[in-house]
């Protein structure tokens, strides 16, 4: 009321008490309230309170609300973490996957002309006919 002095209401629970600010429960009737008190202060000195009363019905709905969307929120968070790796791991494994069928195919699709080796010394100077010769009977 403006102009009167607050006085403070009778049967609070104390919740937690600091220096610049003081949180008590209270029952008004049926309903169960939250009261926060707090100094206004001009230069250190105190020239005035704050109190502020809120039902607890109403925290109470919005704690629950907030549960709930923190649990969805971190529900889309795992799904889009599944979802990309999905998508990702399909973009990489194609090509590996079409790496590993060309190197591991079997021996009818795989080509026959293989690289013959030949017993020529390095340092060997051998006529060209000779070495056409030696991979034709390879």
């Amino acid at each position: 009321m403006p102009g009167k002095p607050y006085r403070v209401p009778a049967g609070l629970t104390p919740l937690k008490t600091s220096p610049d600010m003081t949180a008590s429960s209270m029952s008004k009737g049926a309903q169960p309230m939250l009261l926060f008190d707090t100094p206004i202060l001009f230069q250190k000195t105190e020239v005035g309170r704050v109190y502020l009363g809120l039902a607890q019905d109403g925290v109470a709905s919005v704690l629950k609300a907030t549960a709930w969307l923190m649990a969805a929120l971190g529900l889309l968070a795992v799904l889009a973490v599944i979802g990309l790796s999905q998508v990702l791991g399909l973009l990489l494994l194609r090509p590996i996957r079409l790496l590993r069928r060309s190197l591991t195919q079997d021996e009818e699709t795989r080509p026959q002309a293989d690289v013959p080796v030949l017993d020529i010394p390095p340092d060997a100077v051998v006529p060209e006919t000779t070495i056409r010769a030696e991979i034709l009977r390879a």
